[in-house]
């Protein structure tokens, strides 16, 4: 599954080719990377992605994350 998220292309959605877009705002981008926090607060971790693009926009790495199984709901 890494192997395939390293392939998706990132970038305005209207362009050919592209997978993901940005998040709809600086509100969205914050919730992502506080539900990370508190995911590997909770014993999770993250095998890849989690990280903030540089540029304009509010653009995110797609992330794959191993929850513990015994964390509470979010």
């Amino acid at each position: 599954m890494v192997a395939a998220y390293k392939t998706i292309k990132i970038g305005n959605p209207l362009e050919e080719g592209v997978l993901m877009g940005p998040l709809h705002s600086k509100n969205g981008v914050k919730l992502y990377q506080d539900s990370l926090k508190v995911m590997e607060q909770q014993g999770g971790k993250i095998i890849y992605g989690g990280k903030l693009l540089e540029g304009e926009g509010n653009y995110v790495e797609p992330t794959i994350v191993e929850s513990n199984p015994d964390a509470p709901y979010l």
